[in-house]
């Protein structure tokens, strides 16, 4: 392998036609499945299934059951934890937080947010969970942040973003850029605004506090907006890029429309958003999720729920070479529906492992 390497570098007349020797042998990913939340059917009124979703094996499997959380934001984090954020608890909104462990199927409630919100949006920042925005409970809009740190079990303050905004898409990528994108407001009404900082370092260098607290416009900086405004969009990272699709306004209705888009960096200091292919179904409040080296759409609420048990994916480049060649995706493809549960409200991607052991234990 070795002299095979050393020729196709040392040699080029030898490489016309002939793939590179440490290129031969692709590079194997870890098995990963879609986890999702929600009701399924013949479960009692109040209860939540968590289901995992083979995109292999296309079938759905229940592995658990817990109290529902309804309109709570359901945010996946490293090591097979899932927090259910605020939501209603006896038809009545909360700030309180729950965790669910994938490898016990337990779940326990931890520290609440500092501030009652509904309609927030939320994302994983390695192992800490930041949310955003949404409605207080005296219905203002809020530009609020906080984060949850897991090892101290505590909620923390963030600077508040340049503009307050409900139904945030909210993404962040491997070197902690946080994105917020789009929403809606009172005065604007459905956003293409888009905004971003820097997370916080969790080693203490770069601590917020009260009294060290940075100002917004020295905290978030404005990238370039959306193409369209829709609210109800979902949004994930794949490769360092962001997906963001779907949504709804008055004057279009429900979309499937898509985007992608190019972060910041020294060549295009505000990044750049492209249209890439429309998915196959319209959806308004879904879940979009980065698994298995491709995109996959699932369910959808609102007035789009004939939609709510459909599953759909976009297959990426297979590899960093396809890529830099400007290989497009390869585009939406249906998979089978969701025959267990009646519509989604959480969808998180996990090692196919981390249940499967547990699964095995029994």
């Amino acid at each position: 392998m070795l002299s095979r390497v050393e020729l196709w570098i040392s040699w080029p007349r030898s490489r016309p036609g002939r793939q590179a020797p440490f290129k031969e042998r692709p590079r194997k990913y870890a098995e990963e499945e879609l986890l999702l939340f929600g009701p399924t059917y013949g479960l009692a009124e109040g209860e939540w299934s968590a289901c995992i979703y083979s995109p292999q094996a296309e079938e759905t499997i229940v592995t658990s059951c817990m109290k529902a959380r309804p309109d709570s934001l359901i945010v996946s984090a490293e090591n097979g934890r899932i927090y259910m954020l605020g939501g209603r608890v006896n038809n009545k909104w909360t700030n309180t937080v729950r965790e669910y462990n994938v490898r016990t199927k337990r779940c326990r409630p931890v520290a609440p947010m500092l501030e009652q919100r509904r309609c927030a949006g939320a994302c994983a920042v390695g192992g800490e969970i930041f949310v955003c925005g949404g409605k207080s409970a005296t219905l203002e809009i809020l530009a609020s942040c906080e984060f949850f740190d897991p090892k101290r079990n505590v909620w923390q303050l963030l600077p508040p973003m340049l503009r307050s905004r409900y139904r945030p898409a909210v993404a962040s990528l491997p070197d902690k850029r946080l994105f917020v994108i789009g929403g809606y407001n009172i005065f604007t009404g459905p956003m293409t605004s888009v905004e971003y900082c820097t997370f916080p370092s969790n080693d203490g260098s770069t601590k917020c506090s009260p009294q060290n607290m940075p100002a917004s416009k020295d905290f978030w900086r404005n990238a370039a907006p959306v193409l369209n405004s829709y609210t109800g969009r979902a949004v994930c990272v794949s490769n360092g890029k962001i997906i963001l699709g779907g949504g709804y306004n008055g004057q279009d209705g429900f979309v499937n429309e898509v985007e992608i888009f190019m972060p910041p960096d020294s060549s295009n200091p505000q990044g750049q958003w492209t249209r890439i292919s429309d998915m196959r179904h319209k959806r308004y409040l879904y879940h979009m999720v980065a698994c298995s080296r491709s995109i996959f759409s699932v369910g959808a609420l609102g007035n789009a729920v004939e939609n709510g048990q459909t599953v759909e994916s976009l297959g990426l480049p297979l590899n960093l070479q396809q890529e830099r060649d400007g290989m497009e995706p390869r585009g939406w493809t249906d998979q089978k529906p969701l025959v267990n549960m009646r519509y989604v409200c959480g969808a998180s991607v996990i090692s196919r492992g981390i249940w499967k052991d547990r699964m095995l234990a029994h």
